[in-house]
Protein backbone atom coordinates (compact mmCIF):
# COMPACT_ATOMS: atom_id res chain seq x y z
CA UNK A 1 0.00 0.00 0.00
CA UNK A 2 1.55 3.51 -0.73
CA UNK A 3 2.09 6.37 1.69
CA UNK A 4 -1.07 7.50 3.01
CA UNK A 5 0.34 10.36 5.41
CA UNK A 6 2.98 12.12 6.24
CA UNK A 7 3.35 13.23 10.62
CA UNK A 8 5.98 16.44 11.87
CA UNK A 9 6.66 16.71 15.58
CA UNK A 10 7.48 19.82 17.20
CA UNK A 11 9.42 17.69 19.92
CA UNK A 12 9.79 13.88 20.70
CA UNK A 13 6.65 12.15 20.26
CA UNK A 14 5.12 8.35 19.87
CA UNK A 15 3.77 7.36 16.68
CA UNK A 16 1.78 4.62 16.29
CA UNK A 17 0.73 2.86 13.19
CA UNK A 18 -2.57 1.44 12.61
CA UNK A 19 -2.97 -0.99 10.07
CA UNK A 20 -5.64 -0.28 7.02
CA UNK A 21 -7.83 -3.15 7.80
CA UNK A 22 -8.40 -1.96 11.60
CA UNK A 23 -8.89 0.92 10.89
CA UNK A 24 -11.21 0.76 8.32
CA UNK A 25 -12.57 -1.59 10.90
CA UNK A 26 -13.34 1.26 13.59
CA UNK A 27 -14.28 4.53 11.50
CA UNK A 28 -17.30 2.14 9.25
CA UNK A 29 -18.48 -0.32 11.64
CA UNK A 30 -18.62 0.96 14.91
CA UNK A 31 -21.56 3.34 16.47
CA UNK A 32 -20.47 7.06 18.23
CA UNK A 33 -22.19 7.85 21.28
CA UNK A 34 -23.80 11.20 20.99
CA UNK A 35 -21.45 12.24 24.33
CA UNK A 36 -17.84 11.86 22.63
CA UNK A 37 -19.62 13.36 19.21
CA UNK A 38 -20.46 16.48 20.99
CA UNK A 39 -17.00 16.64 22.99
CA UNK A 40 -15.26 15.96 19.87
CA UNK A 41 -17.31 18.98 18.25
CA UNK A 42 -16.59 21.39 21.72
CA UNK A 43 -12.91 20.27 21.13
CA UNK A 44 -12.99 21.17 17.31
CA UNK A 45 -14.74 23.90 17.39
CA UNK A 46 -12.21 25.59 20.17
CA UNK A 47 -9.20 25.23 18.05
CA UNK A 48 -8.05 27.34 15.05
CA UNK A 49 -5.75 24.89 12.42
CA UNK A 50 -3.14 26.89 10.30
CA UNK A 51 -0.12 26.44 8.31
CA UNK A 52 2.74 27.87 10.28
CA UNK A 53 6.87 27.53 9.99
CA UNK A 54 9.83 27.27 12.21
CA UNK A 55 12.12 28.68 10.14
CA UNK A 56 13.72 32.17 11.03
CA UNK A 57 13.41 35.10 9.29
CA UNK A 58 10.69 32.79 7.13
CA UNK A 59 7.52 34.39 5.27
CA UNK A 60 4.38 33.58 7.38
CA UNK A 61 2.39 33.04 4.86
CA UNK A 62 0.57 29.79 4.53
CA UNK A 63 2.14 26.85 3.04
CA UNK A 64 -0.08 24.75 0.69
CA UNK A 65 2.53 22.83 -0.85
CA UNK A 66 2.85 20.58 1.87
CA UNK A 67 -1.00 19.94 2.95
CA UNK A 68 0.35 19.35 6.65
CA UNK A 69 -1.35 21.39 8.99
CA UNK A 70 -0.22 22.56 12.88
CA UNK A 71 -3.02 23.28 15.48
CA UNK A 72 -2.33 25.86 18.17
Amino acid sequence: MPRTATVRTAEPSTLYRIGAHPFLEAVQGGRVSASLLASADLRLGRRHFRHTTTTPGASSQPDDSAGVRRAD
